[in-house]
């Protein structure tokens, strides 16, 4: 059955598509499918109707959405209490790290 996100109109997903990645006291992020376009996307939710984690939370999607860098995920869409981004395969750092040990310094 498709899963339905309170406030996430602009993503739809396709049966079965949404998984939740983690789950923490400001948002959720989720592995959406773009119903617009197909592609794989990572949705991030806010948690709660807090005013001021509302503001920071709409700062972060608009900083981020200005960043421009290859080894950056892209924002690519962002509204009240959600944002839209690429989703990239792969480890999360803290996996990377607990398996190498730290980086050399660059």
């Amino acid at each position: 059955m498709p899963m339905t996100l309170e406030g996430a109109a602009r993503v739809t997903t396709l049966e079965g598509a949404v998984q939740t990645i983690a789950r923490g006291p400001v948002a959720t992020v989720f592995k959406a499918v773009d119903g617009r376009t197909g592609a794989v996307v990572l949705l991030k939710t806010l948690s709660g109707h807090d005013p001021e984690r509302s503001r920071r939370f709409a700062d972060e999607a608009r900083l981020a959405a200005q960043v421009d860098h290859p080894n950056v995920v892209r924002v690519l869409d962002a509204w009240e209490g959600s944002m839209v981004a690429e989703w990239v395969e792969g480890s999360d750092l803290a996996s990377i790290l607990a398996k190498a040990g730290a980086l050399p310094p660059v």
